[in-house]
């Protein structure tokens, strides 16, 4: 691999804290705010530069500006992409005339190999051997761990040569033959990240994902599964509209529903239009290890082009004839063609055939009540003369083309004389396997579709009158009940027989029979749960509830469902019952007829459910039976209607939702995404925020307010009306806190009060061993803290446990909390709260205090010591920020801007690690040599400059550097909230030339 890299590393890269705190601060909201507009800006920046490749642009170059680098475009448009709007310049890493070159310094090191020399030929006469052909030289590779490493041939080997800053904190950017690869970039969730940039939207590759369903492998080998069915188109021939008609069987047909796959294309915002003129590498018999039939010869598949969205392109597989599936196997790798014509194949996926369970005609509706029944209806195949035993129920037993009339009881369904009937709300397909039926919802993958026609010539009585006289019916299945041509009560009794067809195109899949009698409105038989239903229950404390059913639904819901009016159905079922003995009703319903405006009656029902029962049924559905009946005793006829209505006002678990968008109609809870890193994986504690000019350092206290990462009204976590005493606690159980086993490295076990309030940890650190120390205190009272901040619920870190302030400055301090609370104050309804569906959410405790990685300040060497450039200040060595970003710089609060930092987050304590110490003269990180002396000075003043925790001197009793070089210095900082050793901190030491020449 010959590549050429580019490397700009942003030296001035900015350290980001977390960011967040849990109480209202309009400056907090500001660098909030700031740095929010500095992510989105960096956000728009990269989008924008791959908008402009998608649509053509070439990336031509990478170069260091002030603050960061410049992306250059082949249509002239340049951007830049820094850290910040105060960014330095990086050091920039580049290729000249074939030479890494570091700061406009070479290295020597070659930046691709030269070609070996071709092999000599053997000699004239006897053929010769030709000669081995040369390999390519050496040459080095700047790789992400910011060494060089040496290629040779095949063998990578990593070198001591540093390219990178030891601080590992910069901007870089490697250019390759296709991609731009940026790392250390401010990413959406506030901390530094990858991304990669395609120098051009050619496409690169596809790689096959999965098809419709999932990834699936068979016989090891990734399928895109058919889901394929096979039937033999039938036919009635000459018995059709007869006694005689018998459907029967002729040519095998193969239906390949549509099926789909998916790829991941490389690059990810790669042309569309070189996706849209899709083939298939195909080979239909492949040789394979098990025995397998050959495909059809007439097997073909094709791709055609769907969507192409977020780097997967979506693919539908249109396939005929069949794949094979014995000693042969079939696989297709997708082809699509690049803007100069060479064509990018993608791996091969084989083609697997799988069999759609048999298909009957049904009853679809019966399969979905409360009592499923497989009702199937009597099949063509079979014959209409004939009984078939594996019909629904009722019919089984009776022939479709009977000579004599029957009762409702033996037809399929009913529709009264002067109705309607839509046989496509309730006829559909099943498909039954050997664990039952299921419904096929929609049969227009399979390109089938139902047809409807009346059966002919099916005449009964003395006049022998064809029953299809007595109804039309549309293709679409709408059955209207007439007379000849008008409807009329002469079509009472008549039973018509409707013919249902599954079509594939012209042939005829299935074929089954709906037989229906035309009866009066009142002998029509309801369904058994015929719905109804009412408005909301409001759950109010103390109260019980009531609902009413309205004249419109009744009549929507009830008349109209049954194809009666008013008088018709209360003329017919007279007498009012609620069915009390159901066992799931809930409450109890009376009737509550009124007279209306011209005199008749109005009937409506009143629904009642005590308190008791509204909270034992707190967010479900609820039901209540009521009956109809055409008399009080002895009832022949009846219909039965069920009640259905929702409890709100109250649940037993509600949940907070990760984002206002998210949240149901009826429902609030949701996160303040100011209060959580970036995808919403944790809340963020903070310390507490201090007064301007606060000094002191005992109110630094490390507490939380509970409720302010969430939607809350008056200061608390706000659910629903009748939601009270809010309680949080340390979540426990196999997910809770014992879950935690590791903090950054160092092995802890967290365990909790009996109460949840209290949270402890054991550990080893170093020599100590800690048992049981108290880390954690949640109270669920309101606090008044400094300051007078009231808090109902928070959460407060033991400023005197050395353990908690050693896990604390790991910054990777966290834990789960849990919430519950009680409905109208009584302790026997409680409620249980989850987040985003999980019975807890993370919190983060965030270290108050970040050191810089880049002293604010730089040695000079071959300046006169005690002269300025022998010594930095202790300030600027360390140059502290506390955990907020500032609105106005979009960086973290510095303290040299805000002094009474250093007391109230004190007292302050620095040790800087001299024997330690590193650096990089001549470009490689090694140990200081003995002629430069580091040492730490407590001196308050020292050239005229003056520090309240002294200085870090630099002495040379050597020769001068010619070149300027860097110093890497780790540093040990006690502070009010623990102890932080640091990564080394860079600190620039220019040479006396240099120097000399920024005065000028």
């Amino acid at each position: 691999m010959k590549r050429k890299y580019f490397s700009a590393l942003l030296m001035g890269a900015l350290t980001i804290a977390s960011v967040s705190t849990f109480t209202s601060c309009k400056d907090y909201d500001d660098d909030i705010s700031g740095l929010q507009s500095q992510i989105d800006q960096l956000k728009k920046t990269i989008d924008e530069i791959n908008s402009q490749i998608t649509a053509g642009s070439v990336l031509t170059d990478v170069v260091k500006n002030d603050n960061g680098i410049t992306v250059k475009l082949s249509n002239g448009k340049t951007y830049d992409i820094t850290n910040g709007k105060d960014g330095k310049a990086g050091s920039v890493v580049k290729i000249v005339d074939g030479v890494w070159y570091i700061d406009d310094v070479s290295t020597s090191l070659n930046a691709k190999g030269d070609k070996g020399d071709k092999g000599d030929q053997g000699d004239p006469g006897t053929p010769g051997t030709p000669g081995t052909a040369g390999k390519d030289g050496a040459y080095y590779l700047p790789k992400e761990d910011g060494y060089f490493y040496k290629v040779d041939g095949n063998t990578e080997t990593k070198t001591d040569i540093m390219w990178k800053t030891a601080s590992n904190d910069a901007i870089t950017a490697v250019m390759g033959e296709e991609d731009l690869k940026l790392s250390h970039v401010l990413k959406s969730d506030g901390t530094y990240g990858e991304y990669t940039i395609s120098l051009s939207s050619n496409l690169r590759g596809i790689v096959f994902m999965k098809d419709g369903d999932s990834r699936a492998y068979v016989d090891g080998v990734p399928a895109i599964r058919i889901s394929s069915f096979e039937y033999k188109a039938l036919s009635a021939g000459a018995t059709k509209d007869s006694k005689n008609e018998k459907w029967t069987e002729g040519a095998a047909k193969v239906v390949n529903p549509e099926t789909y796959a998916y790829y991941h294309v490389n690059p990810a915002n790669a042309s569309e239009e070189q996706l849209k003129n899709l083939i298939f590498a195909l080979e239909a018999n492949g040789d394979f290890i098990k025995s397998r039939a050959k495909a059809s010869d007439d097997f073909a598949a094709k791709p055609e082009f769907v969507e192409f969205k977020d780097g997967i392109l979506k693919v539908k597989v249109n396939v005929t004839g069949t794949p094979a599936t014995d000693k042969n196997i079939t696989t297709v790798a997708l082809q699509a063609q690049r803007k100069n014509g060479e064509t990018v194949t993608s791996d091969y996926a084989t083609i697997y055939k799988t069999n759609m369970d048999p298909l009957y005609l049904a009853d679809i509706e019966k399969i979905n009540r409360s009592t499923p029944e497989d009702y199937h209806y009597r099949r063509g195949t079979v014959g209409i003369s004939v009984k078939d035993t594996e019909a629904g129920a009722k019919v089984k037993n009776s022939l479709v083309w009977s000579e004599d009339a029957q009762k409702k009881e033996v037809v399929d369904t009913v529709v009264a004389y002067n109705g309607q009937l839509d046989l496509s709300t309730f006829v559909g397909v099943h498909q039954k396997s050997n664990t039952g039926c299921s419904v096929v919802k929609d049969l227009t993958p399979l390109g089938m579709s139902i047809k409807y026609e009346v059966v002919k010539n099916y005449k009964l009585g003395t006049n022998q009158t064809d029953q299809k006289d007595f109804v039309t019916v549309t293709e679409d299945g709408i059955v209207t009940p007439k007379v000849f041509t008008t409807t009329g009560e002469a079509a009472i009794d008549r039973t018509p027989i409707v013919r249902v067809s599954l079509m594939n195109g012209s042939n005829v899949v299935r074929v089954a029979y709906v037989k229906i009698k035309i009866v009066k409105p009142s002998e029509i038989k309801p369904a058994k749960e015929l719905p109804l239903t009412v408005d909301e229950f409001k759950f109010v404390c103390g109260q019980d509830g009531k609902s009413e059913t309205t004249v419109e639904r009744i009549n929507v819901q009830l008349y109209n469902k049954l194809g009666m009016s008013k008088n018709e159905f209360h003329k017919a079922y007279p007498y009012f019952t609620d069915c009390t003995h159901v066992k799931g009703d809930v409450g109890t319903v009376v009737e509550k007829p009124e007279t209306d405006a011209e005199g008749g009656m109005t009937y409506l029902y009143t629904w009642k459910i005590k308190n008791e029962d509204l909270w034992k049924h707190a967010g479900e559905e609820v039901s209540n039976e009521i009956v109809f009946k055409n008399a009080r005793t002895n009832a022949t006829d009846s219909v039965v209607v069920v009640l259905k209505s929702k409890i709100k006002g109250v649940k037993k678990t509600y949940n907070v939702w990760k984002t206002k968008g998210e949240v149901p109609a009826g429902e609030n809870a949701h996160y303040y995404a100011e209060y959580w890193n970036a995808t919403k994986e944790y809340a963020k504690l903070n310390v507490q925020t201090p007064n301007e000019n606060e000094t002191d350092a005992n109110k630094c206290l490390f507490v939380s307010d509970l409720n302010a990462p969430f939607y809350n009204k008056n200061g608390q976590l706000y659910l629903d009306e009748s939601i009270t005493n809010l309680q949080y606690f340390f979540c426990t159980g196999k997910d809770g806190v014992a879950a935690i086993k590791d903090i950054n490295g160092t092995k802890v076990t967290f365990t909790v009060s009996t109460d949840g309030l209290k949270l402890y940890a054991s550990a080893k650190v170093g020599n100590v061993t800690y048992t049981n120390e108290l880390i954690a205190t949640i109270n669920n009272v309101e606090t008044t803290g400094v300051y007078d901040v009231k808090r109902q619920n928070s959460i407060v870190l033991n400023k005197e446990s050395n353990l908690a302030k050693y896990l604390l400055n790991t910054n990777k301090l966290y834990t789960f909390i849990g919430a519950k609370a009680n409905v109208c104050g009584e302790t026997t309804k409680e409620v249980s709260i989850t987040f985003d569906g999980k019975d807890h959410f993370q919190a983060n405790f965030i270290r108050p205090i970040n050191i810089t990685t880049n002293a604010n300040d730089n040695f000079i060497d071959g300046v006169d010591f005690g002269e300025k450039g022998s010594f930095i200040t202790i300030e600027d060595l360390i140059s502290p920020s506390d955990w907020r970003i500032d609105a106005k710089t979009g960086k973290n609060r510095l303290f040299k801007d805000h002094m009474t930092y250093w007391d109230f987050y004190g007292p302050f304590d620095v040790e800087a690690l001299i024997d330690e110490a590193k650096c990089d003269l001549n470009g490689e990180l090694q140990d200081v040599p003995a002629t430069i002396v580091l040492a730490q000075s407590d001196a308050t003043s020292m050239g005229g400059a003056n520090s309240k925790y002294g200085f870090i001197t630099y002495r040379n009793n050597g020769a001068g550097v010619q070149n300027a070089f860097n110093l890497y210095i780790p540093v040990k900082v006690k502070y009010g909230w623990g102890e932080i050793v640091t990564d080394p901190i860079k600190v620039n030491v220019a040479t006396t030339i240099q120097a000399n020449a920024r005065k000028k």
